[in-house]
């Protein structure tokens, strides 16, 4: 299978793509465009971005097909032996799992536009890239001038690639492995830092896994100018769309940056190698339906940012405040009371990337990352820390992954239990399995390595009332609504659109605050119905009752010897010298 890639005009975004079909052995072809893409569980519907579709055979004759399903075409091949199909694909999206071409770069997921045929995956696939003279090639493909090898389909759509001029390009050695960074965008990077940071994440993670499951391994950068936050696993790379470019050395956004990295390098044995049966092999032509997708971004979620601490990229204040963010979104989302996680990884695939219906899901990152730092914790105490979620990852890989074989539920459960050297079934049948809270023993949990949960009211007027909102230019826009609370009582919803009184508009939080309790914990509202039409609301708050409080992990004041070797033992940091 080999696939010629053209760039006739770079105006209309439109990547001209000829897929070379030859050793054709049967009187019909069936050819699918992917349906989703691994990392993203809900249907893309990529073909939708597919224009001009024709067929012809060696000698230019135009070849009969039919369109079966929205993504899959049946060619007829009687008496052919090869096919050559042409079609153009737009490409004018850019995030971390897209396909994007101007006169910049080239920049394609091929997940997205590669059309494949089942009976052929475990086939050579060649890309033939046609690109100016001076542009770069970024890819983990094997590489000769500009054509770009993959071993079969698999690992064809794993390796996207960008092809530019304006590429940046550095590199670092870890032990055998060598690592590319890859960035596309007008940016000025302290590459000393990046490189030294990114060392360090990687020689940490490898360390706790062994090996990793490639010998090279590449960081491809989308840099935009405006504010990004997206990244995409895949085996021998990833793809990190983060910006704003200008500002990505600023410590509020570097952070972000280092943690998107890490946590994307670890999938690369967390759900690239170590995979649930479901997606062993992963089938391209429909949803892939597995409970695992809380081990699959919970455990990434909870360890990509703990490496970071463990290596010294991160220090106690910034490990804290990652964690603080888990908790608050926990706390925040109702839907926690009704979803458990393993429900919602099979949801992601009906509604796990939108807002959805009012409190009625959880988020397999958010819970499942607090999940698994329960059961770290656990593992740890019960084993007198000898094991950890760590040493549950490694034995994973080494039991599944390097055996070329998928885990389901039970595995997962069953190594953990190894781990700990005690039953943890309630456990799992009550926080995995149910939706039981479980902030009193994770609070619980939390003391044993001398850390407390402390609560706040919040400083927001409307979020005292009940309203989770984002301000816009034409008003509040509201994301969530706290049962039983004030605004819910009021008639507010989610997604409408609330304006203070014009008195009001211009107050600062504190100064609206204090109005507020100045005025009875009253707050007047006007909820647009629609351009021209508003609807006065008055709300009132009518007991002690605080909505969207703040939550932040602090250390203990008087911290025991006990707890102190718990956390370092946990943590792998000595807590005392950083402080002191």
């Amino acid at each position: 299978m080999r696939y010629v890639i053209k760039l006739p005009n770079a105006n209309n975004h439109l990547i001209n793509i000829s897929l070379h079909v030859d050793n054709i052995d049967t009187d019909e072809l069936e050819l699918q465009l992917p349906a989703w893409r691994p990392g993203r569980y809900e249907i893309g519907n990529f073909a939708k971005n597919i224009q001009s579709f024709k067929v012809k055979d060696s000698g230019n004759r135009i070849v009969e097909f039919i369109k079966i399903t929205k993504d899959k075409w049946k060619i007829n091949t009687l008496n052919l032996s090869s096919i050559i199909v042409e079609y153009d694909f737009y490409a004018y999206e850019l995030n971390a799992g897209s396909c994007y071409f101007t006169n910049d770069q080239l920049y394609i997921n091929g997940i997205q536009c590669f059309l494949y045929n089942a009976h052929k995956l475990h086939q050579k696939h060649i890309i033939e890239l046609n690109i100016p003279v001076g542009y770069k090639i970024a890819c983990s493909l094997m590489q000769e001038g500009n054509l770009l090898y993959a071993n079969d389909f698999h690992e064809l759509v794993d390796s996207p690639l960008i092809a530019s001029a304006t590429l940046h390009h550095r590199e670092y050695q870890v032990g055998n492995t060598k690592f590319h960074i890859w960035v596309q965008g007008d940016i000025d990077l302290d590459w000393e830092r990046v490189i030294n940071d990114f060392k360090r994440f990687s020689t940490y993670q490898i360390k706790i896994m062994g090996t990793l499951p490639v010998k090279e391994f590449c960081f491809l950068v989308q840099a935009p100018n405006q504010v990004a936050y997206h990244g995409v696993e895949h085996l021998a790379n990833t793809v990190l769309y983060f910006g704003p470019a200008a500002n990505i050395m600023e410590e509020k956004y570097y952070t972000e940056f280092l943690g998107l990295a890490s946590h994307e390098l670890f999938h690369s044995w967390n759900i690239k190698a170590i995979r649930p049966v479901e997606w062993f092999p992963y089938n391209y032509e429909k949803e892939n339906y597995s409970r695992l997708g809380y081990v699959a971004e919970g455990v990434t979620t909870y360890l990509g940012d703990k490496f970071l601490y463990s290596s010294g990229v991160f220090n106690t204040e910034q490990y804290l405040k990652e964690l603080n963010s888990r908790l608050q979104s926990h706390i925040d989302n109702f839907g926690r009371f009704y979803m458990p996680v393993t429900r919602a990884s099979m949801d992601t695939w009906l509604d796990g990337y939108v807002l959805g219906v009012p409190h009625r899901k959880t988020s397999i990152y958010t819970e499942g990352a607090l999940i698994t730092l329960m059961l770290d914790l656990m593992i740890m105490k019960n084993s007198g820390y000898a094991n950890s979620i760590e040493s549950v990852m490694k034995s994973m890989y080494e039991n599944y992954a390097l055996k070329n074989k998928g885990y389901s539920e039970e595995d997962y459960m069953n190594e953990c239990e190894i781990a700990a050297t005690v039953s943890l079934k309630s456990f799992f049948d009550t926080y995995v399995y149910g939706a039981d809270s479980y902030e009193f023993e994770l609070t619980k949990m939390f003391e044993w390595i001398g850390l407390k949960m402390v609560y706040t009211n919040s400083k927001n007027p409307l979020e005292r009332f009940g309203i989770k909102s984002i301000k816009k230019s034409d008003g509040y826009y509201v994301l969530m609504v706290a049962p039983d609370s004030p605004a819910e009582k009021a008639g507010i919803s989610q997604k409408d659109i609330l304006k203070l009184k014009d008195e009001h508009a211009s107050l600062s939080e504190e100064d609206f605050n204090a109005l507020v309790e100045k005025n009875d914990h009253t707050l007047e509202l006007r909820l647009n119905l629609n351009e021209d039409q508003f609807k006065q609301l008055t709300l009132q708050k009518h007991s002690s009752t605080e909505y969207y409080r703040k939550v932040k992990l602090e250390l203990l004041n008087d911290i025991s010897s006990e707890q102190k070797e718990f956390f370092e033992n946990w943590s792998r940091v000595k807590l005392l010298e950083e402080i002191n």
